[in-house]
């Protein structure tokens, strides 16, 4: 029977769904006792005025309900409610992974896979080690028939996490589509090797065999795991199965076989019945064969080998009214935190997603507490009043740890971390807050100003777009989109909103600035000076604007001249590597050697420094 790549793919990837999603189910450790713990928090917190706290608590026992309730309605099949109870918990809580990752086998479960690796790569985005991300985008990849980029991540989380049974599982599968089947029998051996030999596992891997047509090497699969174990459950099914589709009716007689085996084993086994009804047939012709073998290869067959018994069903039935109760009174407290806060209308939408008034309701106190997540954020900003931006971030850091998923506290712990040279931690702390809202202008503005300092042009021009077409009339977005663009070579595209925030605000001396760094780069030393003259009379004084000032009289030839416009801007920048560069520049030029050497002494000094702030710019520190 000819199968289509494509086909068994799909049918060995859901294979892995299925197995995985049971694994987590069964698996997954019971948060009840975290929740409990929170919830305690919750009203302690509501108790002495920790407001922030107490949101951030509230946030937390949401992300993980709605975590559970979407991996709950995920196993029992209703895919719909495990969508909406994921995207809740990705809002309300994201930094858990785990429900950016149930979003993604969900659209891998639809067919919908650009969105399966959107939702991958926003826990890559805040964790770039994590290995189950790594595996769903590999899967992803893999679904899609892109086996290349599929290898390269299961690759990656294969060497992340060896032990990782499905991630072997499925680098094997795609090992076996670019038909390097040594390759996927190590990977397998590797496992054995780690785990231990057993009848499940060689039953797991003759199944990837068998999905991608190495019918001797699954059949050798199935017979071991019989030898390992004579009762093993669907060994001998899946043994049966294999022969008929590599051999077709000379293997009847043995496909018989172990077809019984298999009722023995399993009295219920229904497609192991379904065989034996047709083959035992007197009238069995070949075209009977092929529709029960076709049947057996569709893949809701697949999905169907392994349901939930009813006991369990009905288990994780009664587990979904425990957490949608949890949820409701979690949104009963966030309404009171909002009230205490006086923002009236998410209070009355926490509300209509909570209980009616819940028992032992909390006056919240209005004095804080010493060492409270509120006095921790009065003292950061004080500090930064006062340009202490070390003692600015120690307050910022413990108020975070106190309440990680309160917006405001975040919001403070962004501004902290730019004004403290730690971008990275301010990019995680606002990529936090889109999640939380998606399109909130502000930290739309913020995530994007932040990603140009950090040098991710690409995410900062999506960001800064982003925020343009929501507050197109505001000349700060058009500026700093323009100059993400600037930044990344794009000069059409900067030059226009550079121009388009001069329309909008007249005085706005980095527009001028950056429209005369285009300049500059198209050769247009007129038009790039004359930006450079607006600048400085707009700014007052502008060191950069000095410095382009200085380039553009150098390549005229007027060196005296550029000397003058560095010596202003040195000034004011003494330990900035480009100044001194463009001194050793022009030294070397009038042949001041001497000085030419000094200056870039001090050129290599300060370039070496200023990497090293970037680098840990770049480190998140929590």
């Amino acid at each position: 029977m000819c199968v289509s790549p494509k086909a068994r793919r799909t049918r060995a990837l859901l294979v892995l769904i299925g197995w995985c999603l049971w694994a987590q189910a069964g698996a997954a450790e019971d948060p009840e006792a975290e929740i409990r713990d929170l919830f305690l928090s919750v009203q302690r917190s509501l108790g002495a005025g920790e407001l922030e706290k107490a949101e951030s608590d509230s946030r937390r026992i949401l992300g993980l309900a709605l975590e559970q309730l979407g991996a709950l309605n995920t196993a029992l099949g209703d895919f719909a409610e495990a969508e909406r109870a994921y995207l809740e918990a990705c809002r309300m809580y994201p930094l858990n992974p785990q429900s950016c990752l149930g979003l993604s086998a969900v659209s891998l479960r639809n067919r919908k896979y650009e969105a399966g690796k959107e939702w991958t790569r926003r826990v890559l985005e805040l964790d770039p080690l994590h290995h189950e991300a790594r595996h769903a985008l590999g899967s992803l990849h893999f679904m899609e028939g892109d086996l290349a980029s599929a290898a390269d991540e299961l690759r990656t989380a294969y060497a992340l996490r060896p032990e990782y049974t499905a991630v072997a599982y499925t680098l094997g599968l795609v090992y076996l589509e670019l038909k390097r089947p040594q390759d996927a029998q190590d990977i397998f051996q590797e496992v054995l090797e780690k785990r231990g030999d057993s009848a499940p596992l060689r039953v797991f891997f003759g199944r990837a065999y068998r999905e991608t047509s190495y019918f001797e090497l699954a059949a050798q699969e199935f017979r071991k795991a019989i030898d390992l174990d004579s009762n093993c459950p669907k060994a001998n099914y899946y043994l049966g199965l294999t022969r008929l589709l590599h051999r077709g009716s000379r293997a009847i007689p043995e496909a018989i076989s172990h077809f019984e085996a298999e009722r023995r084993i399993n009295p219920t086994h229904i497609a192991a019945r379904r065989f034996l009804e047709v083959l035992g047939r007197a009238n069995y012709n070949e075209e009977a064969l092929s529709t029960l073998l076709a049947r057996s290869a569709d893949e809701t067959l697949i999905l169907a080998e392994d349901p939930l018994d009813e006991k369990t069903r009905h288990s994780f039935i009664d587990l979904t009214g425990t957490y949608r109760t949890t949820i409701a009174t979690a949104y009963q407290y966030l309404a009171r935190t909002y009230t205490a806060r006086e923002d009236l209308a998410s209070a009355a939408r926490s509300t209509a997603k909570g209980m009616p008034a819940a028992a032992n309701a909390l006056v919240p106190s209005s004095q804080p507490q010493s060492g409270s997540v509120r006095t921790l954020r009065v003292l950061a900003r004080l500090a930064l009043q006062e340009k202490d931006t070390a003692a600015a971030w120690k307050h910022a850091s413990r108020a975070r740890e106190l309440a990680p998923a309160s917006p405001d506290v975040l919001v403070d712990f962004a501004d902290v971390s730019l004004a403290h040279g730690m971008v990275a931690d301010a990019v995680f702390a606002l990529r936090l807050l889109r999640l939380m809202y998606q399109d909130r202008p502000e930290y739309l503005f913020t995530l994007g100003s932040a990603l140009v300092r950090a040098g991710d042009f690409p995410a900062a021009i999506e960001s800064l777009s982003r925020y343009t077409q929501l507050r197109p009339e505001d000349p700060r977005g058009h500026l700093m989109l323009g100059m993400a663009k600037y930044l990344a070579g794009e000069n059409d595209e900067a030059a226009r909103h550079l121009r388009m925030a001069l329309e909008l605000r007249s005085v706005l001396p980095d527009a001028h600035f950056y429209l005369a760094q285009i300049g500059y780069r198209r050769g247009e030393d007129h038009e790039a000076r004359a930006r450079l003259e607006a600048t400085l009379e707009q700014a007052g004084e502008h060191p950069r604007a000095r410095v382009a000032l200085a380039k553009i009289l150098s390549r005229e030839g007027r060196q005296e001249e550029a000397l003058d416009e560095l010596r202003r801007a040195v000034k004011l920048l003494p330990q900035d590597s480009d100044v001194h560069f463009q001194f050793s520049r022009i030294y070397s030029q009038l042949g001041d050697h001497a000085k030419a050497r000094q200056h870039l002494d001090l050129y290599s000094r300060y370039k070496r420094e200023e990497a090293m702030d970037r680098d840990q710019g770049r480190k998140i520190q929590f």
